[in-house]
């Protein structure tokens, strides 16, 4: 009988559907090298992120593995795609905790193509040596695509 009883409650975990507590993700979908005057001194790195009922979750960017390590990020795209996000949705670029976006990256439109360069002017560009975890808050629609360029410089 105990048998029995384990089988059903382990085919009704199995079984039974679970709550929405996944998050979306994000997938690097291009790498574009720009050449100037013969050499590559741009990259543009584009991300689609895709969120449903949990969000979009973090999405770790590791400079070295994308061939920016101590290049400069400089600008930054945001772009809805085919499934709106949720109006004023806000991406934070966390590095050591701090957002080197310096919050420009905050309410974003769920429908126009925004761009920001992310140059503050006391500091300058941000030289990307470390990890940069991208965070998506107050971003609750089901499902929801973000297209994300991330634009770096060598110079």
């Amino acid at each position: 009988m105990r048998r029995w009883l384990g089988l059903l409650l382990f085919v009704l975990l199995v079984s039974t559907p679970t709550l929405a507590l996944a998050v979306g993700s994000c997938v690097l979908t291009s790498k574009e090298l720009v050449a100037v005057q013969g050499q590559t001194q741009r990259i543009y790195i584009t991300l689609t992120c895709t969120g449903d009922a949990g969000g979009i979750a973090a999405y770790t960017f590791t400079p070295a593995t994308q061939g920016v390590r101590g290049w400069y990020l400089y600008n930054v795209t945001t772009n809805p795609g085919t499934n709106p996000p949720t109006a004023a949705y806000d991406i934070a670029l966390l590095t050591d905790g701090e957002d080197i976006a310096g919050s420009l990256l905050f309410n974003r439109s769920a429908t126009a193509t925004e761009s920001v360069v992310i140059a503050p002017t006391t500091k300058g560009y941000h030289m990307t040596d470390k990890a940069i975890a991208i965070t998506f808050t107050n971003e609750t629609d089901n499902p929801a695509d973000i297209v994300l360029t991330l634009r770096f410089t060598s110079n």
